[in-house]
């Protein structure tokens, strides 16, 4: 499973994967079981394991092998590392990381270009933590779209999103990824997360160009400046978790 962190390379590892004759991909590739659903109108979860299954092949169409989602919004949703946990004892998780000041840029243009974003960066940025109703413990409400489309920071917020990992699952069996450098050295990540995930390492895809990746306008260098500084600690305390530092 790739649970996220959008905007951080998981459409492009999952087009990747699924190209390896031992992988096999869900239908669609972003399930939303363990996050409250594609839409805030029912959660999926009471729909049980049946319906989730009902996402993948057979094992009698394809023999074999792995089965892979990808939904971003996993690491975002409070409830889904145990959700994953109690459904999924055996599962191995990729999570990819980008520098979080790049992913908050990139998802503002995202959300932008989609329509849903009417503010400047700045003025966005300024307004996160009123629109997605962040509160003094850190605990957000799940109930608004505003903590979907507006986290730009929360969801770089990754020492957060990793701790809830490790507590529900062994960290052991969840390979934690930099993005920037998978998509510098796509041969070698795929040979590392072919061997994470019990395939064959040596196939290697021949087609392994970027998906999903959005072009954005020049960046407010004060926008820019402020998320710089919203990181800092974040990214420090994400270092001394995971034992490796980044450099962001």
């Amino acid at each position: 499973m790739i649970p996220g962190v959008q905007k951080c390379g998981t459409s492009s590892l999952f087009a990747w994967m699924v190209q390896h004759p031992e992988v096999h991909g869900s239908i669609p590739k972003e399930v939303h079981y363990f996050d409250g659903g594609r839409t805030l109108a029912r959660d999926d979860w009471p729909l049980g394991e049946p319906w989730y299954r009902a996402h993948f092949p057979t094992r009698a169409r394809v023999g074999g092998g792995i089965a892979i989602e990808a939904t971003p919004r996993y690491m975002l949703h409070p409830a889904a590392p145990e959700r994953i946990a109690s459904a999924l004892p055996d599962v191995r998780l990729i999570v990819l990381l980008r520098d979080p000041v790049e992913r908050a840029i990139s998802h503002y243009f995202h959300e932008k270009k989609r329509g849903r974003e009417p503010l400047g960066l700045l003025e966005a940025l300024d307004a996160e933590t009123e629109r997605i109703g962040l509160r003094d413990d850190g605990s957000y409400p799940i109930d608004r779209e505003e903590w979907i489309h507006a986290s730009y920071v929360l969801r770089g917020m990754y020492a957060d999103q990793v701790e809830r990992l490790f507590a529900s699952i062994d960290p052991e069996r969840i390979l934690i990824l930099e993005s920037d450098h998978m998509f510098a050295e796509p041969g070698r990540t795929l040979r590392t997360v072919f061997e994470f995930s019990g395939v064959r390492p040596d196939l290697i895809p021949s087609d392994l160009s970027p998906r999903m990746v959005g072009r954005r306008s020049d960046v407010d260098p004060e926008a820019r400046a402020y998320l710089e500084r919203v990181f800092q600690e974040p990214n420090r305390r994400l270092y001394e978790l995971i034992g490796e530092d980044y450099g962001w």
